[in-house]
């Protein structure tokens, strides 16, 4: 019987001892650059999901184009973010410091374009602003899951993209409440200028974050995966 015992609070320290292994493993994932990204994808997020909102808006009021205007504000869009990922099928990403950089550069670029469309009341110009803010903001969603991929270790990454998409799906209410209380206060033209401005300063301030973090001593996996390559 006492061994019968033994066994199982052995096989019990083992199963706790295997749980909080795997629970360190997982936190260990916001030690590395993949939280980085995924702090700044959830701030992109905050400020580019409103876009949802300010398209039908700003179609009505600003350009007075109405449904239709709306509709092809929508179709440069959709078409933007399937052309931007599927552009990076056709070149090569490099390693994966150039791939955090271009992953960067590809948000800022997305979100001059982002401010680019809220200075102006054109309608060709809204199309293309738009259209070009998709593409570069799809390719780098595109690039930015490769990133995760190759930040972690193969047993980490179900977890990381889990607390990507819910992060995604959390700060999305979130964005759409402040968008509209925002909008509610302050003209639509102010609002959306604010929203572009804080994109581009988002982006600008991650390039230079970046560059600190590439230089810390601390330890990264990301790092690791380079030297051992």
């Amino acid at each position: 019987m006492s061994i019968e015992v033994n066994q199982k609070v052995r096989a019990d320290l083992t199963n706790k001892l295997a749980f909080k292994a795997k629970l360190l493993s997982y936190l260990s994932i916001f030690k590395t650059e993949a939280s980085f990204f995924l702090a700044f994808t959830m701030l992109m997020n905050l400020v580019f999901v409103p876009l949802q909102l300010f398209a039908p808006i700003y179609a009505h009021q600003q350009i007075s184009g109405g449904m239709n205007l709306y509709a092809n504000l929508q179709i440069s869009m959709g078409a933007g973010a399937i052309l931007g990922g599927l552009s990076l099928t056709f070149i090569s990403l490099g390693s994966i410091k150039s791939m955090r950089y271009l992953t960067l550069f590809l948000y800022l670029f997305s979100s001059g374009f982002y401010f680019l469309f809220s200075l102006n009341f054109n309608f060709v110009l809204s199309l293309i602003s738009v259209f070009m803010m998709n593409c570069f903001m799809g390719a780098g969603n595109v690039l930015v899951l490769s990133l995760y991929q190759k930040s972690v270790k193969q047993t980490q990454l179900a977890f990381l993209i889990s607390c990507v998409v819910f992060s995604s799906v959390a700060i999305s209410p979130l964005a759409l409440f402040l968008a509209g209380l925002f909008t509610a206060i302050f003209p639509l033209a102010w609002v959306i200028i604010a929203y572009a401005g804080a994109s581009v300063l988002v982006s600008v301030f991650a390039l230079f974050l970046l560059q600190f973090i590439s230089k810390s001593e601390l330890p990264s996996l990301t790092k690791e995966i380079i030297h051992h390559a």
